[in-house]
């Protein structure tokens, strides 16, 4: 008798390893739970990835859920996981995949929930029983919250997203919104990045400032953002004070690419589909539009719809042709000036390691002698390209100041036609020339004319069709 009961034990332990390893077992565990479901009553919560029907405004308790059950130990049980390699390492990520039916298990204070992926109406849904919803339901949610924050801030100290915007019409955007998101690989940070260090030092002073005054703001009513505007010609290092300042802050870079946006309305939406500790980039705003007034109402609405903890930068190439911007619209403006000595002796301890060397005296003449319209990130890349030898590089940069000066002198003469003559030195070091009044006069006219024409020219973008329509008006009724 007892070498019949071994032997069913034996034939039975190997029946429940062999079933365990089939479809059987599941199938069996499945009406097992569909059996005990009917003793109990449970409650569903519905959490969509938008936040309406027209997929203006991503829903972020989505993201950050998202977020959370990817982090989930059970979530390796699941029967459909989506794999990733990490980009700086050869670990192997584990997402919850988009499947429909998908079930995500969870356990809290006691408590099972499930997490099922509706991919119908793209949404997560919460399935929990109702004895346990008043005892845990809001400490749930919150502790979601809280673990998805704190997984995002150790991937910002780590990598830093930069976010684009599809076009208006991309079929792709009523399911994943208008935004797609990359690793933001620029390297620059304020430790390396080329420009005037009592200028570098007041950026960062503003930003540590900004970081600090969250209760302040609210204290007075107002939106916790702020606003820069960055002048200068291309090449004159805004792109990588952008990278640094995003770096510096842990804050993901919305690039806003004004050629993807349909009209004003479109900009405000996309505007409002940005994340917390993000900073939003318009860049080159003077070559997208050609109306002042229009370029003055872009910043104005990113601005209006911007939400708290957010920073934004609009990048301009000509700070006397920018548009003039009241205080109350930009909070800080830098502008970026062509290269000096100064700023030439920082970019060769940090490229070259040189503090000294015996032809900085002959750079140092050039820039007192002459207009030198070259830019520091320009000086960086000469550098860079000879540091083999510092006096092979130190050579280049001279001549490539010395080209610069010719060439700015022979755009001058061919646009005023006068030849012009160094006749004395000022105690500065400028030079004064012949007929100088009327080459300024000469610049006034071609300036005022170059003004005309532009005002002339179309706008590229649909936003002024209703300062257009009301000036019509206007006419019209006189």
């Amino acid at each position: 008798m007892v070498i019949l009961f071994v032997t069913f034990i034996v034939i039975l332990t190997f029946a429940v390893k062999f079933v365990s390893k089939t479809s059987l077992f599941h199938i069996i565990e499945q009406c097992y739970q569909s059996f005990l479901d009917r003793f109990y009553t449970y409650q569903f919560y519905k959490v969509p990835r938008q936040v309406d029907n027209q997929c203006l405004q991503q829903n972020q308790l989505y993201l950050k859920l998202t977020t959370y059950i990817n982090s989930l130990p059970l979530l390796e049980d699941t029967d459909f996981i989506t794999l990733f390699n990490d980009s700086k390492s050869n670990d192997i990520l584990i997402h919850a995949g988009t499947r429909h039916g998908m079930i995500v298990k969870d356990r809290f204070l006691g408590a099972k929930v499930s997490w099922i992926h509706d991919e119908n109406d793209d949404c997560w849904v919460l399935k929990m029983r109702k004895a346990d919803k008043c005892r845990v339901l809001r400490s749930y949610l919150q502790h979601i919250l809280s673990v998805a924050d704190e997984i995002i801030q150790r991937r910002r100290s780590k990598d830093i997203m930069l976010f684009m915007n599809l076009g208006y019409d991309d079929h792709d955007r009523r399911r994943n919104g208008r935004w797609r998101s990359l690793v933001f690989n620029h390297p620059s940070t304020f430790e390396t990045i080329v420009m005037d260090s009592e200028l570098k030092n007041k950026v960062k002073s503003d930003l540590e400032m900004f970081l600090k005054s969250k209760h302040y703001y609210n204290r007075l009513g107002r939106v916790w953002k702020r606003s820069y505007m960055l002048y200068g010609e291309s090449r004159s290092e805004k792109s990588s004070l952008i990278a640094a300042m995003a770096r510096f802050l842990c804050y993901d870079v919305y690039y806003v690419n004004m050629g993807s946006i349909r009209d004003e309305s479109d900009l405000m939406l996309l505007v409002l589909q940005t994340t917390p500790r993000s900073v939003i980039v318009v860049e080159d705003l003077d070559n997208l539009v050609m109306d002042k007034s229009l370029s003055t109402r872009v910043i104005e609405r990113i601005i209006y719809c911007c939400a708290e903890e957010r920073i934004m930068i609009f990048t301009m190439n000509n700070k006397d042709e920018s548009v003039v911007i009241g205080s109350a619209q930009i909070d800080f403006e830098i502008e970026f000036l062509c290269c000096d000595f100064n700023t030439f002796k920082e970019v060769a301890v940090s490229c070259l390691g040189v503090k000294e060397h015996k032809l900085f005296t002959q750079v140092e003449e050039i820039f007192q002698h002459g207009s030198v319209q070259i830019s520091p990130s320009e000086v960086a890349d000469i550098m860079i390209s000879n540091r083999s030898s510092n006096t092979r590089a130190l050579r280049c940069v001279i001549s490539a100041m010395q080209l610069e000066i010719d060439n700015h002198e022979e755009r001058l003469r061919n646009r005023s036609g006068k030849v012009l003559v160094p006749v004395a030195e000022s105690e500065s070091g400028g030079l004064f020339c012949k007929e100088n009044v009327n080459l300024v006069n000469d610049f006034k006219s071609l300036y005022g004319f170059l003004r005309v024409g532009s005002r002339r020219k179309d706008d590229s973008l649909d936003f002024d069709n209703s300062t257009h329509q009301e000036k019509l008006l206007k006419s019209s009724s006189r």
